[in-house]
């Protein structure tokens, strides 16, 4: 069996049993995530340094790959999206659905369209809104396929 050494976070070394440093990999890959969750701004020195460890260990993909996706900022402050619904339902002249609602709504943020993950995500938060604004009786539901809304 091929052993390797691996430096512990002691200084210590031990021996690995991995012959192609899996292990090394994982924890800089690890240390690398973490640090670009604290201040990604002031760590530049510090991920050209991993990277470079990462190269030496012939890790031939690109790093930024595996790193977790940062949280996106908030598309609405509160209680915007209730105010801005209530808006475009009263300047539509027919019942929206729920997807052209949150189009009109988004077409004045500054906001992705491509991104169709985070778009769905939208569309499922004002059809909820929506829903909860038809329970307290402030917007009607018109029956059919797809379900269209008006101000009650």
């Amino acid at each position: 069996m091929d052993t390797r050494l691996s430096l512990r976070p002691n200084g210590k070394h031990r021996k690995q049993r991995s012959g192609d440093y899996s292990v090394t990999i994982n924890g800089l890959m690890t240390r690398r995530s973490l640090l670009l969750s604290e201040k990604p701004d002031t760590l530049t020195d510090d991920l050209a340094a991993i990277d470079y460890v990462l190269k030496l260990l012939d890790f031939k993909e690109d790093p930024q790959d595996y790193m977790p996706a940062r949280r996106k900022k908030a598309i609405f402050k509160k209680g915007e999206t209730r105010r801005l619904i209530t808006e475009t339902l009263r300047q539509a002249d027919k019942p929206l659905t729920s997807r052209e609602i949150t189009i009109a709504i988004l077409s004045g943020k500054d906001f992705d369209m491509s991104d169709t993950r985070r778009l769905k995500q939208t569309v499922t938060g004002v059809y909820i809104m929506l829903c909860r604004e038809h329970e307290g009786g402030k917007v009607d539901r018109v029956e059919g396929w797809p379900v269209r809304w008006s101000l009650a």
